[in-house]
């Protein structure tokens, strides 16, 4: 039930942003590519991923930095993964799993290549609470990557 939710909602999305996969032959295989970002593995990262592994191909890029000062070295290693990838771009949709430091490469990159971008907003990433110093948007910095990922965005799904 939930796995045919998701990817409902992936198809949704994809129509809903126009999106006609370009099928490549791989052998006997056609794939449709995905490129996945997110901000650390957890359970339900993981589920998703395997939804959509069963019937897409998946490049995940995981961002996973408690420490601050990584943040540039996590940047130009987002940047080696896309050029790693160089080849499978044509075909490509991405899908970031929240918005903040992770998702503003990905969708820097994709917005200048015109190609579409998912966000899948989960809550902190979208909300400030002043009085409870809670959400993305307490803190400039990490306000800033989170604003400009959703506004380089096709569409903002929510969770």
């Amino acid at each position: 039930m939930f796995r045919d939710h998701i990817l409902v909602l992936i198809s949704q999305c994809i129509l809903k942003l126009g999106i006609q996969f370009k099928q490549i032959n791989l052998g006997d295989k056609k794939e449709r590519v995905i490129f996945y970002f997110h901000p650390g593995m957890a359970t339900f990262i993981q589920k998703d991923l395997d939804i959509l592994k069963s019937k897409y191909r998946v490049y995940e890029c995981s961002y996973h930095s408690k420490e601050k000062w990584k943040t540039p070295v996590l940047f130009i290693f987002q940047i080696i993964f896309f050029l790693k990838h160089i080849f499978k771009w044509a075909n490509a949709i991405s899908i970031c799993q929240f918005a903040g430091y992770h998702s503003f490469i990905p969708t820097l990159w994709w917005y200048l290549i015109n190609k579409p971008t998912v966000i899948v907003a989960g809550g902190t990433d979208c909300v400030s609470f002043p009085s409870l110093k809670y959400g993305n948007f307490q803190n400039r910095l990490l306000a800033f990557f989170s604003k400009a990922s959703y506004k380089m965005v096709k569409v903002v799904s929510a969770v």
